[in-house]
């Protein structure tokens, strides 16, 4: 977006009938507090200060959640929306300060950046790379500044030897709370207000009901009826209805035999064997057309540079793809643990990112930046779905994608249900995994023919020049506690459903 366009920017009603027309009928510079005020005292002389404040900063809230409103207005709308959040709060009347270092081809220059609607620092005002203007708009013309802000940010909150801060991992997704160390305006880039799940459930939703209606009497017999019962029909993808009934089936076997939880609380084997390891078997068998080899027990990986055992592995050819970690028996209450598996499957995943693109350096960075490896990381009563991605150079972000709790029988049947979407979940990522490191293995054998065969092949960098690889598996220590994500609480986190395709 050039400088007139951001200038002349009004928001498009059609995108968002609920935003106020002030935003539409005003440009991006004239989208003050004291101009929205007007407008709302003209429409309501009587209309309160505070309500009117509200309104605005929930507007703004909207304009940058919206994903095709250009990146930096959504920048502009973040600054905003920060000033009047700090005046509402009456915390103080100076600027926001931020501490950053800049890295330059001249060395390292120290310095903060201030909200610059204070005067009286003007004069004092240190010029970095992210920071536009006296007008306080962060200098964000694309998502490359945004990730180069991010760097920043993530550089200064190193609190701990192995937080993902060190490994420049952002965690986002699914319940995570804004991470305190970026700033609101930075965060409202990738964070995700209107998080939505894929679920086949809805795609055969009477069926499903049926099975759940008898699954809450207990009786086996009768659930294995009901679920024998689904007709297969050509309106529904026949991928949806063999995922359910056979899931079903696994839920069967799981608790075929009655206290389920004692079993998977005597260690952390049993854990496995009696329950996850049948969940993760069920999702490679859900796609036969792949050749997913599951690798349960001990698993020593491959492509890490230390000695690095999962819990279990699975690998598509040549290619580890996913782990899992689970941090001992069910209902174990050790957050130190669960602080420690929690960094040790990042860097396993990482370990398993960087040795794919490691492999395959020539493919396209088009194709490479679609790669997410998912992992699962079983802690107390839950598993954690998690999805490892790459957004700029040496920066990548881990997703959380959804989570559930272990149901104690087939009568939970809101849990039965939450554990078949993240078993869906984990064979749509593995499904797409498996498809964008075989389209990099084709483009990287084709480059490296086009290089020796042409003189004028097309100049290509390394994928292997974008990674950070200067990592560590985490060791014994204290403080992993306080690296847990801090997440919502089920009520607090917004999920939305949508029918699979």
């Amino acid at each position: 977006m050039s400088n007139s366009q951001f200038h002349n920017y009004t928001f498009p009603a059609e995108l968002d009938p609920s935003v106020s027309a002030f935003f539409s009928n005003h440009n991006v510079n004239e989208w003050t507090f004291e101009k929205y005020k007007e407008f709302c005292l003209h429409d309501n002389s009587r209309m309160q200060i505070n309500a009117i404040l509200a309104c605005y900063q929930d507007n703004l809230k909207k304009i940058i959640n919206n994903k095709d409103v250009p990146i930096n207005i959504k920048g502009k709308a973040g600054v905003l929306r920060g000033n009047t959040k700090e005046s509402a709060t009456e915390k103080s009347k100076l600027q926001n300060i931020y501490n950053v270092n800049i890295k330059t081809n001249h060395g390292t220059v120290y310095g903060d950046v201030f909200n610059n609607n204070d005067s009286s620092r003007e004069d004092k005002r240190q010029k970095v790379d992210h920071v536009n203007d006296k007008s306080s708009t962060w200098n964000i013309n694309n998502q490359e500044d945004v990730w180069e802000a991010v760097r920043q940010y993530l550089n200064k909150s190193i609190a701990h030897d192995f937080c993902l801060e060190k490994y420049h991992i952002i965690k986002c997704g699914y319940s995570i709370k804004c991470d305190p160390s970026i700033p609101d305006e930075l965060w409202a880039y990738f964070k995700d207000d209107d998080y939505t799940i894929s679920t086949p459930f809805q795609t055969c939703s009477q069926y499903t009901t049926s099975v759940l209606t008898v699954m809450k009497k207990n009786e086996l017999k009768a659930i294995e009826e009901v679920v024998k019962s689904l007709e297969i029909t050509e309106e529904i993808p026949s991928t949806s209805q063999n995922f359910i009934k056979e899931f079903f089936y696994v839920c069967l076997y799981i608790y075929r035999r009655p206290n389920l939880y004692n079993r998977l609380s005597i260690n952390e084997t049993s854990f496995n064997h009696s329950f996850i390891w049948l969940i993760m078997e069920f999702v490679v068998d859900s796609m036969p057309d792949m050749t997913l080899k599951f690798s349960p027990g001990e698993y020593l990986l491959k492509c890490s540079n230390e000695e690095y055992k999962a819990d279990a592995c699975i690998s598509a050819d040549e290619n580890e793809l996913s782990i899992l970690e689970t941090s001992g028996k069910i209902l174990l209450d050790d957050n130190s643990k669960y602080g420690s598996d929690h960094i040790k499957i990042h860097y396993g995943a990482l370990s398993i990112f960087n040795a794919v693109y490691k492999k395959y350096y020539w493919a396209t960075e088009a194709t490479a930046s679609k790669l997410h490896i998912p992992f699962l990381h079983a802690r107390h009563d839950m598993i954690h779905l998690w999805s490892l991605g790459f957004c700029s150079s040496k920066l990548y972000f881990s997703k959380k994608v959804f989570k559930c709790k272990v149901p104690r029988d087939m009568t939970e049947s809101k849990d039965i249900l939450a554990l078949g979407n993240l078993a869906w979940c984990y064979k749509c990522l593995l499904e797409n995994a498996v498809k964008v490191i075989k389209t990099m293995k084709e483009e990287h054998e084709e480059y490296a023919l086009q290089k020796i065969l042409s003189s004028g092949a097309e100049s290509r960098t390394s994928l292997s020049t974008l990674l950070k690889l200067d990592i560590q598996k985490p060791v014994k220590g204290s403080g992993y506690n306080l690296l847990l994500p801090d997440e919502y609480n089920e009520e607090q986190s917004s999920v939305r459903y949508t029918r699979s395709k």
